[in-house]
């Protein structure tokens, strides 16, 4: 994939506080959600090789998502958003939600370039094979791998978004640990 340049040879155009640029098309197949394993091993495989590729990089992003994958600072503002005194339906909900922090990762784990938004919707298939990753907005070095992970592998592993019924599909995740462990050469 490439920028294309303006017409005065510039990379983007600024437009009030945004920037806009325009990058080259790139043949293939995006999905909405994954429709079988085979896609769930090479969607994971590629990601596996961005990280692989990026390990090293040593550059300074000019930009972060404000509370992006930012557990603790959304924990903390959701203890903030409820008020003392409330009824009882919200005090039990936030005595079941004040045990989420010790599922938090440790803070010291290293921070890792990530792609920021590996949705299945951000990867170009090409014959079945994951050929590119697409929106590159959110690359940056914000957080763990591992968090990168852990939003790919809930999404693209489950039955639907926003669906109390969501059911984790066990064979995709086998599937996709499998492709990351190829594609990022053991990375982890």
């Amino acid at each position: 994939q490439k920028i294309i340049k303006t017409n005065e040879g510039k990379l983007f155009v600024g437009d009030k506080n945004e920037i806009w640029r325009l990058l080259s098309y790139i043949p293939g197949e995006a999905y909405n959600r994954i429709p079988d394993k085979n896609i769930a091993y090479e969607a994971s495989k590629i990601l596996g090789r961005f990280h692989r590729a990026l390990e090293d990089l040593d550059y300074k992003f000019q930009h972060h998502r404000l509370l992006h994958h930012d557990s603790e600072k959304l924990f903390e503002l959701f203890l903030n958003a409820i008020p003392e005194n409330t009824n009882p339906q919200m005090e039990n909900l936030k005595n079941a939600i004040l045990g989420l922090p010790k599922l938090f990762l440790p803070k010291n784990l290293r921070k890792t370039i990530t792609h920021g938004d590996p949705k299945i919707s951000n990867i170009i298939f090409q014959n079945g094979k994951a050929a590119a990753l697409i929106d590159l907005d959110d690359v940056g070095k914000n957080h763990n791998v591992l968090i990168e992970l852990g939003d790919a592998m809930r999404s693209w592993c489950s039955s639907s978004d926003d669906d109390q019924n969501n059911i984790f599909n066990l064979p995709w995740f086998e599937a996709a640990l499998s492709g990351y462990k190829e594609g990022s050469n053991d990375f982890l």
